[in-house]
């Protein structure tokens, strides 16, 4: 059985009487979905906090959403530095990963693919509805998607090619995770997650 990871960052410094360059060990954490049976709510890992009404549960060594038109968030238990990323195995669905979750309500922003080629991005709002943020074309439905934001710069990949950016200056800071806007699909479906500090 899979045992969920993370690697803790460290400040440390070198050279003589403690002086020189500090070096920093960026926070990354992850998830293959392999620690539990089929049905397993995603909540019953300490690693993983639920909020509002998005639900997910694990399934086929993937995570898998069930709540139909539901606007939320599953962050990671752990905070990291604003700068930051997500990665994940995508499916077309209508959740993927997320960055800039606040601890607690509604926030942050949420990235997935769309069965018709396209990424697929939407601003979660404090009051629980999502902006559309704009559509990207992708070569083809699956493959690896990552999101780095920097600042209100946000860059999408997949498979390591650029896809496209925005900037968005609304949450500049929060945790990374798993998310969905509200749009007319229900199912989600993520594996071997990676989210944490650039």
């Amino acid at each position: 059985m899979a045992i969920l990871r993370h690697i803790d960052w460290e400040v440390s410094q070198w050279g003589e009487f403690g002086a020189g360059p500090e070096l920093w060990t960026p926070r990354i954490f992850w998830d293959d979905f392999n620690w539990g049976p089929n049905g397993t709510p995603l909540e019953t890992s300490a690693n993983w906090i639920k909020l509002n009404a998005f639900m997910a549960q694990l399934i086929s060594s993937q995570a898998l959403h069930l709540a139909p038109l539901a606007t939320g968030c599953y962050r990671w238990a752990d905070s990291c530095g604003s700068d930051q990323f997500v990665e994940w195995d995508s499916f077309p669905s209508n959740a993927g990963g997320a960055l800039r979750i606040p601890r607690s309500g509604y926030g942050g922003y949420t990235f997935y693919m769309h069965t018709a080629n396209f990424i697929m991005v939407h601003r979660i709002n404090a009051d629980g509805s999502s902006t559309h943020k704009g559509n990207w074309t992708i070569p083809h439905v699956g493959g690896r998607l990552r999101v780095e934001a920097v600042g209100s710069l946000f860059t999408i990949f997949q498979d390591g090619a650029l896809v496209g950016s925005f900037t968005d200056a609304t949450w500049p800071e929060g945790h990374v995770g798993l998310g969905a806007g509200l749009v007319p699909y229900q199912y989600m479906r993520a594996d071997n997650w990676r989210g944490g500090e650039l």
